[in-house]
């Protein structure tokens, strides 16, 4: 599995494009831009031996806790009803724990609330140790 973390286009490779942010495709208000753009990306990628890309951002914080990246945001919602089968966890807190290590999130919201959900990527940040990773995903 190849995985590649830009969301606006391949980096350290030959031969890509540099992609405007989704943004600017979404404040057009022009469904057909917006499409062109992100079948166009996938293409290349897909050119490229990548198999899962690790952007945009979903959410309502962005890359940054301080919200330093909201200008590349998308809906998380819109993400799920468009069949997103990877959620990245990452290294905020819920209830006190890291999102990644929080059982009750990861098993009972996404496992059992939100079926679609096929994968769930850790962030190189987010998970505190490694012994909590087997108690997560249990079946």
């Amino acid at each position: 599995m190849c995985l590649s973390d830009a969301g606006n286009g391949l980096r350290n490779t030959d031969f890509v494009s540099s992609w405007s942010s989704g943004f600017y495709a979404g404040a057009s208000w022009n469904k057909s831009l917006a499409y062109q753009r992100g079948t166009g990306m996938g293409s290349e990628f897909n050119k490229k031996g990548v198999n899962v890309l690790l952007g945009p951002v979903a959410g309502p914080m962005g890359c940054v806790v301080l919200s330093g990246r909201n200008w590349e945001c998308l809906s998380f919602t819109d993400s799920l009803r468009a069949g997103t089968g990877d959620i990245m966890c990452s290294y905020n807190r819920l209830n006190n724990s890291y999102s990644c290590a929080n059982s009750k999130s990861l098993n009972g919201l996404l496992k059992t609330e939100l079926r679609e959900v096929l994968r769930v990527l850790w962030s190189l940040t987010g998970v505190p140790s490694t012994p909590v990773l087997p108690r997560l995903w249990r079946d």
